[in-house]
Order: structure tokens, then C-alpha cells, then sequence
């Protein structure tokens, strides 16, 4: 995760210093039986990922590179903030897929 997490940083929100980062000690991740979404970032450091998305999960990729496509995903969204806070939900999904209105 440690490469992961600087790519999202340095690259993706071009924050170079820890003072331009959401200041964050440690990310916890759940693994549950839940429908409807591969995943759900919540709290401020919190992810939930879908067991029964991956039990089903039918390709094309595999599944260890599903998993980390759906880490970086979430991490992206761990990471946002507007520098006093978390942005909000319809505006992290905007930036995260490209598009800024």
C-alpha cells in the first residue's frame, strides 16, 4: 500500500508534504457480507469491502488484481479533503472520475 498511497498523493492530488495531506495515522479495512457495492468508504478512515462481491467475482481480471484496483479506489477517496475536512460525497466522485462541475 505504502506505493499506492504515495502515487495518490504525489501524482493524483499532487501533495508533496505531509502538510498538504489529510492528516491520517492508519486505515482500517472490513471485509463483511454485504450486497450492492464492491465497497464503501466511511468515518474518516474506515473501509468496508463486499466478501460477496469477491466470492463472485467473475473477471476479466483476476481477482488479487480486482482487489487492488478496488483498494486504490477507496484509498482515493480516504485520502480527499478539502484541508479542513472531508469533501463531500458527490464531489470526491466527480474529481475522482475525471470530471470537476
Amino acid at each position: 500500500m505504502c506505493h499506492i498511497n504515495k502515487y495518490i498523493w504525489y501524482k493524483v492530488f499532487k501533495q508533496n508534504t505531509s502538510a498538504e495531506q489529510k492528516p491520517l495515522d492508519n486505515v482500517t479495512v472490513f471485509i463483511k457480507d454485504f450486497v450492492g457495492v464492491e465497497a464503501v468508504t466511511w468515518g474518516s478512515d474506515k473501509i468496508n469491502v463486499s466478501a460477496v462481491f469477491l466470492r463472485d467475482y467473475p473477471g476479466p481480471m483476476d481477482l488479487k488484481w480486482e482487489f487492488t484496483s478496488l483498494m486504490n479506489h477507496e484509498m482515493t477517496h480516504v485520502f480527499q479533503w478539502n484541508g479542513e475536512g472531508p469533501c463531500t460525497f458527490g464531489r470526491r466522485d466527480r474529481r475522482l472520475h475525471g470530471s470537476e462541475s
